[in-house]
């Protein structure tokens, strides 16, 4: 189980939530600044009108203040021409762009919580499942009362995570923006095994961890990790709207993951069964990019717009050295933590490939949106060039490996524009449906609040 997936989906998902983003921006802007003029029918617009590649946009005419004019009418003007400026570029979906000048900050919380994992038969269940030779095995050596009436023994994981993630993007041209990602993560990950017998009870057995170190010399199995604003990896690129007309977009964005997030301490690691630090950070260099499409399904004057989009992204991450754990596992001579004896400290890891693809239809309605989305990711088994020994071991906890999930999300927005505020407000929820050597989160939830400011003086 590779559990990179968690940063993984969320900083290529942000597209999800960029469409509303910009929709309800220009839409809500724009009706502000027209008002309620009489339209054309919509089906009464010629289809050459969807496909016409949109005009140049230019700065409009301003007219000065009142001298006697206070400074919140003064901003309202400010933001009435604003809005009829950047309602012309008619942007729209997750291939929308920050106009040129323009940037906008964003704040997102993400909260999840997690208890379960599908392995590699698609079967939910606990973190590790154990045969059934293996229950009795372990419920003797641990001295489990009446041993032969247990069923199943599961290691008990629980907890809650999430994320504070900042991103900045830029208008470098009206096509092309810049971006920029500073993620921080928090956990707070526990395990207390439990055996399940015949007739549905369970059974505390702290010992089946707590047990595990005596007579090495490593530190007692943690059963409990816990963190807070660390670091993840910072990623920057550069999203490039490629074409844009009335009705249909695409675009472009590739980008660099920077080796800057922590690696689980390989004696504390759930990647290794060594304790309960969930990895986070992919902890090397690695590139990716997205494609993205946008199709304008409807859109009634400035009040309706219905938006199909779709999102295809993968990542390549590179080689890098990790450090052997002192003592593992070794399932092949029963449930006992051995030395890892090797000839060096370090071993090649190397995470590879990641797929993931994205769809969603938004409505946007005046000043509020949503959306619904479902989505697919796949990453390779990373590699693992050291220790023969200790590639088994890994290898027999079947935690490392290719993993797949499927997740359905809903998302809503609202822009504060029409109070004179430039703040967007956003939440959505997203749940794993199906998945292959994957963690499941439950409780996935996120908040995002969003502000747009102009950068250029003409813009002043």
């Amino acid at each position: 189980m590779n559990t990179n997936a968690v940063s993984c989906w969320r900083r290529m998902a942000r597209g999800l939530s960029v469409g509303i983003a910009a929709l309800l921006l220009l839409t809500a802007g724009d009706a502000l600044a027209e008002g309620l003029k009489a339209e054309q029918k919509p089906w009464a617009i010629p289809l050459d009108h969807w496909l016409q590649h949109p005009d140049p946009v230019e700065l409009p005419p301003r007219e000065p203040a009142p001298e006697d004019a206070n400074w919140f009418d003064r901003w309202m003007q400010w933001r009435d021409w604003t809005m009829e400026y950047v309602g012309g570029f008619d942007v729209y979906g997750v291939t929308s762009q920050m106009p040129q000048g323009y940037m906008y900050v964003k704040y997102q919380w993400d909260s999840i919580a997690a208890s379960q994992r599908y392995d590699a038969s698609r079967r939910l269940g606990s973190l590790i499942r154990f045969s059934p030779e293996m229950v009795q095995f372990l419920a003797r050596a641990f001295d489990i009362p009446d041993p032969d009436s247990i069923v199943d023994i599961d290691i008990g994981l629980s907890g809650k995570g999430g994320g504070h993630t900042w991103q900045f993007s830029y208008g470098v041209t009206d096509a092309v923006d810049f971006y920029f990602d500073l993620p921080f993560t928090y956990m707070d990950v526990s395990m207390k095994p439990f055996a399940t017998r015949k007739d549905g009870t369970r059974v505390d057995v702290d010992q089946l961890v707590c047990g595990l170190t005596e007579g090495t010399t490593r530190e007692p199995f943690a059963t409990r990790y816990k963190s807070d604003w660390v670091l993840g990896d910072i990623n920057a690129g550069f999203s490039w709207n490629i074409f844009r007309t009335n009705r249909f977009a695409g675009a472009l964005t590739p980008r660099v993951f920077f080796p800057t997030g922590r690696v689980a301490d390989p004696d504390n690691s759930l990647l290794y069964a060594t304790g309960t630090e969930i990895e986070t950070s992919i902890g090397g260099w690695a590139v990716g990019a997205t494609q993205g499409y946008d199709i304008r399904i409807f859109k009634y004057s400035h009040w309706i717009d219905i938006v199909a989009s779709t999102e295809l992204s993968f990542a390549y991450a590179f080689a890098q050295q990790r450090k052997y754990p002192e003592y593992m596992l070794d399932l092949d001579a029963g449930f006992t933590m051995t030395p890892v004896n090797t000839d060096s400290n370090t071993f090649t890891y190397i995470p590879g490939w990641s797929l993931e693809w994205t769809a969603q239809l938004t409505f946007g309605v005046a000043l509020f949106g949503i959306s619904a989305g479902f989505g697919a990711m796949h990453m390779q088994t990373p590699e693992i060039h050291g220790d023969w020994d200790f590639v088994r071991r890994v290898q027999a906890l079947e935690l490392v490996g290719s993993q797949t999930t499927w997740v359905v999300q809903v998302a809503t927005s609202v822009t504060l524009l029409p109070l004179g505020v430039p703040l967007e407000l956003g939440f959505s929820w997203r749940k794993v449906v199906d998945g292959f050597n994957a963690l499941v989160f439950d409780d996935w939830f996120q908040v995002v609040v969003k502000a747009y400011l102009p950068t250029l003086p003409r813009l002043f």
